[in-house]
This record gives C-alpha cells, sequence and structure tokens, in this order.
C-alpha cells in the first residue's frame, strides 16, 4: 500500500512540479530544499524558537521523465540503466527511483538495505553505536550517476553505492577531523543542510546548525519532523517512541539520530566549514530569501516584517 502511495505521487510529479513553500523558522525547517532538489530524480538509461526554509522528506517520488539532475530522466541501453540520483534524496526515495528504472523491486531493495549486515565498510557507524538509528545506510548512498543492470541483486546495488562513499570517506573524515568532527557527525549536519538550503546559503545554514549546538541549544530543525513523519512512520513497524525523541529536534537536543537524506559532497564541505555568521536564527521570505537573525526577537520581528506566519509546534515527546 505504502509503495502504491509512492508510485501514485509520482504520476503527480511528472505533471505538477513541488512548490518549496516558506515554513515555520525553526533552526532549520522540515524538508524541501529551497532549490528543490529533493523533489525528482535523475535516471538516464544507460546512463517559536526556530528557523524556516524548506523541506521535501516526503517521499514524492522520483520522476522518471527526461529532465535536469533535480528530476528523473531514465533510458535504456541494453541491459544496462544510467540513473542519476540527486544530492537529498533519502534511501526510500532512491529504492522508488530504481524500481521505477528496472533495477529491481523497491521491497528487495528496502529489505535488504534495512536489514543486511555491511559491516565490512569501516566507514560506517556500527549499529551497536547508533542504538537509536533507523537506517544505516541513509546518509551515505552517496549522490552521483551508476550503471545498474536490469534486476540486478540488492548486495550488487548497495555495493556500488557504499564502495562510491567509501572513495570519499577518506578526504571528508579528515577535513571532519581537522574541525573537530566525526565523519558520521558531518554526514548528520549535511544532511541537514540539504534539506534546508540551496547552493548559495549552504554555509550560512551550517553557521546556524553549529551555533546553536555550541549554545547547547535544540536545533527546532522542522524537517526531521518530515522525516519522522513520512519515512519513519511509513516504513517501520512497532513502537516508535524512540525514533520520535531521537529524530525529532524540537525535543531532542543536538543531532538527531541519524541522517534524515544523502546529502552531496557540497553539502558536505558546508557542514565542515560553515561561515562565520553568529546567528542563530533564519527563515525565507515570500521570495524565498534567506533571512537571518542572531536573538529570537530580531527572527520574530523580521518574520512579521515580511509577511512570514512564525508557528510554533509544541516539543511534545511522544507518549
Amino acid at each position: 500500500m505504502k509503495k502504491n502511495v509512492l508510485i501514485l505521487l509520482l504520476a503527480v510529479c511528472l505533471v505538477l512540479p513541488m512548490a518549496a513553500g516558506c515554513r515555520r523558522n525553526a533552526a532549520v525547517s522540515d524538508g524541501t530544499s529551497a532549490a528543490g532538489q529533493d523533489v525528482s530524480g535523475d535516471v538516464s538509461g544507460a546512463s517559536s524558537t526556530d528557523v524556516s526554509s524548506v523541506d521535501s522528506n516526503a517521499p514524492t517520488p522520483d520522476s522518471s521523465a527526461s529532465s535536469s539532475s533535480a528530476a528523473g530522466t531514465s533510458e535504456t541501453t541494453s541491459d544496462v540503466i544510467r540513473i542519476s540520483i540527486p544530492e537529498g534524496y533519502t534511501l526510500a526515495k532512491i529504492c522508488l527511483l530504481l524500481e521505477t528504472s528496472g533495477v529491481n523491486s523497491f521491497d528487495k531493495l528496502f529489505s535488504y538495505a534495512t536489514s543486511d549486515n555491511f559491516s565490512q565498510y569501516s566507514f560506517l557507524p556500527a549499529a551497536s553505536s547508533t542504538p537509536n538509528r533507523c537506517f544505516q545506510l541513509e546518509g551515505y548512498l552517496y549522490p552521483d550517476t551508476y550503471d545498474f543492470f536490469l534486476n540486478e541483486s540488492p548486495a550488487s546495488v548497495w555495493k556500488k553505492f557504499l564502495d562510491n562513499f567509501e572513495q570519499h570517506a577518506v578526504t571528508f573524515s579528515a577535513e571532519a577531523e581537522a574541525k573537530g568532527l566525526t565523519l558520521d557527525q558531518a554526514v548528520v549536519i549535511a544532511s541537514l543542510i540539504e534539506k534546508e538550503s540551496n547552493a548559495a546559503e549552504r554555509a550560512n545554514v551550517s553557521a546556524v546548525i553549529h551555533n546553536r549546538l555550541a549554545q547547547d541549544m535544540t536545533l527546532d530543525i522542522d524537517s526531521t519532523y518530515t522525516y519522522y513523519h513520512y519515512i519513519i512512520e511509513e516504513y517501520v513497524t512497532g513502537d516508535l517512541t524512540n525514533y520520535y525523541n531521537n529524530y525529532y529536534t524540537y525535543i531532542h537536543k543536538g543531532l538527531p539520530a541519524g541522517a534524515i537524506c544523502n546529502p552531496g559532497s557540497s553539502a558536505m564541505e558546508a557542514a565542515i566549514n560553515p561561515s562565520d555568521i553568529k546567528s542563530l536564527y533564519f527563515f525565507t521570505d515570500l521570495t524565498g530569501a534567506f533571512i537571518y537573525s542572531d536573538t529570537l526577537e530580531e527572527h520574530e520581528s523580521k518574520a512579521i516584517a515580511a509577511g512570514v506566519i512564525v508557528p510554533t509546534l509544541e516539543p511534545t515527546p511522544a507518549a
């Protein structure tokens, strides 16, 4: 049923492009990134104390029609399918894109990604060290262009993604360590940046996140709730209380328990190298411009002047 909903949404996306909206003023917002980068994919077959911005964790399926790198295109040469994975896609959206392109079924791909042992990849945090994380691979499926075979095995599919990330892991790790971050922290921060900014604002949004972490503030990132609601609630069964309390950053202090999408290299660079602004808040105005503030009073004043409503979501822990 859930997969059918995704496929129905895919059909809608082919007709109506998703519009990025101005939301709550959280330390960062939910996830339709201002650039709209998480709305669709590219397949070419041979080929309130918050801040607000944009989000697309809602699993709006990837378009399989020809288009730019932000939208999915697919064509098959013989048995080879070339697929471009956009920055900011979630594991679930990648699985859908691979299924609609003929690589393998959503169920088989998703099941393997969420249940197999990937301990051979040393850059992946061990499950024992991240007990509150929902999906081990989220954040580490490197956005890039990949060649797959029709009906390729899930093991082979995920190996291609992880082998690619491994090629970048040494550089990312060294740069992160030089700034006092672990690779995993950089990946999680980058995933938030990917959902909350466009290319021009990544370093500034990164600075807001780092500044709030340094002051021991909750991040108040709307996209973490969107991820919980549209991804975790949709694809995980059983008691989800622990995930709610560890991903929803209006009640969880610090970084969420895991990445909320798979960030690209520019978001990783921004996560490791934030700008030097001192702001603790931001929102996007009705034109899509990013407005930053150092204090809550300044933030709310600017939001009112811009005609942006700043809703307050009460931080209610899951029962």
